[in-house]
């Protein structure tokens, strides 16, 4: 993604931070630059290792082991078969990262490793095992760039002779070191459990082997991935401690980024349930499926010749995303007489069909455009035209140089639901979430049409402009909303009928308190006095 002067990335579910030129933006923008030429934390010389290992091999390898699953919970991959998997895990807060403790699927052994290798550009890796059912099926390659700013994982192709040579060493490492003796240990809670991980060991193979690995990258897909230090949020500026097994660590510039949660005032609660509703939203594998098809392949030279990378489509879920805030909003029209169009006056699901088909007439554009997804083997244009355009992907034209995509993963006559992807052409969408559209009917025979949505910032340059920035994104993602009830609302004034915008309800409280509700850690009444 391009990552200009104001990072237009930085909005509520779709929209456009706009140019400004004060001393604050310059500032970001600095920032921004800096960070997009820093390494990696992780491996930098402030990074302090937390295991009592001297064995530098043994440390090193647990440095790509925690980015290796710092980058399938932020991207919601399974590279690992540690993060997002079948398999039963145990979490190493001194670490941070996760251990097996009983498979049922692959897993990277990184607690077995080669020792690190250096290219003769100066590139650095490491190999680690893939192991299912106690057998070496696969080797995993961990790709850092000499200035460490790249880190790529992949694996080697299993037809080279090298492949064959290295697998039979890390079989015959595993088969000693899973014996008995080392699974009771294990089963205990002895090994990788507790304040330090156990070293298994490591392997020693032929150093500078030459050849190509081979082996695909698929960035955000499910075999192998990676990239500069923003894919992993781990960007050479500074970090804050990360809670027993969360799922995103903070990374702070200098001090700007601090915790600013925003009070979480009073609120009717039928209307904190809906919202509740909303970021609880399930995706269908129907629609998650047809994600994983959404593909764009391009070629990398490196020290190994030709790498093949596959950028695949993925839903971004709002647990993934950065900011300790959460948006989370309600942009309600109420309609006591529906418009009157081509002679006759629309049903309420007639309206909302008409919004959603012509949804750029119901929004100011100059902030957010949107176009059905038409690219990478995908036409999603006749089918967002239909009765029912569930599975849709919908491509948003943001004004300046960051765009984002979303999918319809819930649709009835009475609303429809945005929920936020990373896609080939776009990229990470800059927030994480879910938006829902539609209407209810009131008591009295009104309509109250609405925008509602839940979302979070997905990455630091979001929260560092709103802390610093003077309060936008969010006050820019407020009114594009905002000219979704006026349009909405004038609309149905000069067709006929009558309406009014009502007040929104717009709320940013620390998500910690909204996600300890939703998994049934706390009350209702703990986010407002009017849920008793």
């Amino acid at each position: 993604m391009n990552k200009n002067l104001f990072l237009s990335s930085l909005f509520t579910l779709f929209f456009v931070t706009s140019c400004s030129q004060d001393d604050s933006v310059e500032n970001y923008q600095t920032e921004l630059k800096k960070e997009e030429s820093s390494g990696f934390f992780t491996f930098s010389d402030n990074a302090n290792a937390k295991s009592k290992s001297s064995n530098s091999n043994f440390l090193t390898a647990m440095k790509y082991s925690y980015l290796l699953q710092r980058y399938d919970r932020l991207h919601n991959t399974n590279l690992s078969g540690l993060v997002n998997s079948s398999n039963s895990v145990k979490y190493n807060s001194e670490n941070k990262q996760n251990f097996i403790e009983e498979n049922k699927d692959f897993y990277i052994e990184t607690r077995i490793y080669s020792q690190v290798l250096e290219e003769e550009n100066g590139d650095q890796r490491i190999i680690f095992p893939k192991i299912k059912d106690n057998k070496v099926e696969g080797l995993m390659v961990g790709l850092l760039s000499k200035n460490k700013t790249d880190l790529r994982f992949f694996f080697y192709d299993k037809n080279t002779t090298l492949y064959k040579e290295f697998s039979s060493l890390f079989q015959n490492k595993y088969n000693e070191l899973f014996n008995s003796s080392l699974q009771s240990r294990t089963r205990n809670g002895l090994c990788g459990y507790g304040s330090e991980v156990c070293e298994l060991g490591g392997v020693i193979v032929r150093p500078n082997p030459g050849g190509n690995p081979g082996g695909g990258v698929r960035e955000g897909g499910s075999d192998s991935g990676g990239g500069g230090c923003r894919e992993y949020q781990d960007c050479d500026n500074s970090h804050e401690a990360e809670g027993g097994g969360g799922h995103n660590e903070g990374v702070n510039v200098g001090q700007a980024l601090v915790d600013k949660p925003f009070a979480f005032i009073d609120v009717p609660c039928d209307v904190i349930k809906e919202w509740l509703k909303t970021a609880n939203r399930q995706v269908a594998q129907a629609q998650l499926n047809k994600l994983n098809q959404i593909t764009r392949s391009h070629s990398v030279t490196t020290a190994y010749g030709s790498i093949t990378h596959t950028t695949v489509a993925n839903l971004q879920h709002i647990n993934n995303a950065y900011s300790k805030v959460v948006n989370m909003d309600y942009f309600p029209i109420t309609v006591n007489q529906l418009p009157v169009v081509n002679g006759t006056r629309l049903t309420p699901e007639q309206f909302l069909n008409q919004i959603r088909k012509n949804i750029n007439s119901f929004v100011d554009t100059s902030y957010s455009e949107f176009e059905p997804y038409h690219w990478y083997g995908v036409d999603d244009r006749k089918l967002w035209n239909s009765s029912n355009p569930l599975g849709t992907v919908i491509a948003i034209d943001i004004e300046g140089p960051d765009n984002g995509s979303v999918m319809v993963t819930d649709y009835a006559s009475d609303h429809w639901t945005f929920s936020t992807i990373f896609d080939p052409k776009y990229g990470v969408h800059p927030v994480s979430g879910h938006r829902d559209f539609g209407f209810t009917k009131n008591a009295n025979g009104s309509y109250t049409f609405y925008s509602r949505g839940v979302d979070r910032l997905t990455s630091w340059e979001g929260e560092f402009a709103q802390n610093n920035l003077g309060g936008f994104p969010f006050s820019r993602a407020d009114a594009l909303w905002k000219s979704f009830q006026n349009k909405i609302s004038n609309y149905v004034n000069s067709h006929g009928g009558t309406s009014k915008v009502n007040e929104p309800q717009i709320e940013r409280p620390n998500w910690q308190k909204v996600k300890d509700v939703l998994d049934g850690k706390q009350p209702l009444s703990t986010l407002s006095n009017d849920c008793k």
